[in-house]
């Protein structure tokens, strides 16, 4: 082989491993990026043990008209339990209860050592023409009443039915929101927003007009779940 060929093969090899290192070192520092960025991710949430929560509640929570497994309480765990939530919900409703009731037999919900409680009651009471101050303090004696138990509360907002007059209404309406910041709890405004109050409620109401059937509460039940998982993050871990 000639001087000059030695020369030609020589730079040619160099240039190789040049382009080597390069292709090497460009690999590399993709990988480490990458590396980083994947350790950078949060971990999924993880229920560190599983979380009670009480549904304490009129025939809407009690699931009026529905087989049991369709009811919430059931739907609201199932729905838990497909985000990875090991929930168990205990359906304390009872058709026609009033706020009167439930504070009745509160202490009976709560031997179940809940850690959340969703409080659903009111509406049986405007349709008995309660007043609304009587309505206020039983909802306050409950509040108060989970609160000294150190139990988590979802606090669910309920409207007058028609016909009771704008005064009523407005008395009735009102202090939910008013009992919610007083006790500062997580407050769900309307409990059959999305089912009542929309143009297709005929397709999401029982026969009767008032109760939501399965679909009805499968709406519930997505419309709440934020304000559900809100009160689960204490009792979870990344």
């Amino acid at each position: 082989m000639t001087p000059i060929a030695k020369r030609i093969l020589i730079k040619r090899l160099i240039l190789i491993v040049i382009l080597a290192a390069v292709a090497g070192f460009v690999f590399f520092t993709e990988y480490m990026k990458n590396r980083t960025i994947y350790s950078d991710v949060e971990p999924a949430q993880k229920v560190v043990r599983q979380i009670k929560v009480v549904a304490l509640g009129d025939s809407l929570t009690a699931g009026y008209g529905l087989p049991e497994n369709m009811s919430f309480a059931a739907q609201l765990e199932q729905a838990l339990r497909l985000d990875g939530y090991d929930v168990v919900v205990k359906n304390a409703g009872i058709s026609g209860d009033t706020s009167a009731g439930g504070l009745s037999r509160l202490n009976a919900a709560i031997e179940y050592n809940p850690d959340i409680a969703i409080v659903e009651l009111g509406v049986n009471d405007a349709l008995r023409g309660h007043p609304p101050a009587t309505t206020e303090k039983n909802l306050d004696n409950i509040l108060s009443i989970l609160e000294d138990r150190g139990i988590s509360i979802l606090f669910a907002g309920m409207q007058a039915p028609k016909g009771l007059g704008n005064a009523y209404t407005d008395q009735f309406e009102d202090l939910y929101e008013r009992q919610a910041k007083k006790h500062n709890v997580i407050f769900y405004p309307f409990f059959m927003q999305g089912v009542l109050d929309v143009p297709n409620a005929a397709e999401l109401l029982l026969a009767d007009g008032a109760h939501p059937n399965e679909e009805g509460v499968k709406v519930i039940v997505n419309n709440i779940m934020p304000y559900i998982k809100k009160l689960l993050e204490p009792f979870t871990a990344k």
